[in-house]
């Protein structure tokens, strides 16, 4: 279940017991799981190696999916976080679900890198990231939505065209609308002229991308 999801977001994969290079183990494991851009945790048979790694991670502040097949096997105090719970005769709702947990860790990443690039005066820097992430997720809404002749010219659709299949759906207000237009100027500029967004035009962008993700669950979000 796990593997094909996070390769789906271009993301590898490596699990504890695949480091084979001579070491310790544990030192091995804890730069893993710092070098990792999210964790996944399986936490069905109290295996004490997986809960010794979730430790790790959460001292790490490391982004972590928790998984289980059974509350009931969940350590007491790691069951108020949020569970992930499948059902092995029916894995495609958990490849769902952990397809949205995915998702939403690396947009929150994306938010993060870019409210960092504003504080550090890269408004450019800031627009792009904003930019790819504004297209992703309009592009995912839109493929719920539109009938397309075929997937490639769907691909080859510009965010202005994204933005008016939301607008002729009816997902967005005249007033999203318009703001969401000013964000696509500020990215188009940032990207194709060479004059620099100003602090304010990026921190607008930044508030419509997230009112944008935060209007639309992930269940409008998913492939």
């Amino acid at each position: 279940m796990i593997r094909p999801v996070a390769e789906s977001f271009a993301l590898t994969v490596l699990r504890a017991d695949e480091i084979h290079s001579p070491g310790a183990i544990i030192e091995q494991i804890r730069v893993a799981i710092q070098q990792s851009r999210l964790c996944i945790a399986d936490l069905s048979f109290k295996n004490p190696n997986v809960l010794y790694e979730v430790g790790i991670a959460h001292t790490l502040k490391k982004p972590t999916i928790l998984l289980s097949s059974d509350l009931a096997s969940v350590p007491f105090d790691v069951a108020a976080n949020r569970i992930l719970l499948y059902d092995i005769n029916n894995m495609e709702i958990a490849r769902r679900e952990l397809k949205h947990a995915i998702q939403h860790v690396l947009v929150g990443e994306q938010l993060a890198e870019a409210e960092n690039l504003i504080g550090l005066g890269s408004y450019r820097a800031a627009a792009a990231v904003l930019g790819v992430l504004l297209e992703q997720s309009m592009r995912r809404l839109a493929e719920s939505v539109a009938t397309v002749a075929s997937q490639t010219a769907f691909q080859r659709l510009s965010l202005s065209q994204f933005l008016r299949i939301l607008e002729v759906k009816s997902l967005i207000t005249n007033s999203e609308s318009t703001r969401i237009k000013e964000a696509i100027t500020t990215r188009n500029r940032a990207i194709h002229h060479l004059s620099e967004p100003t602090e304010h035009e990026v921190k607008t962008m930044l508030e419509v991308v997230s009112e944008f993700l935060a209007k639309f669950s992930p269940n409008h979000l998913q492939h």
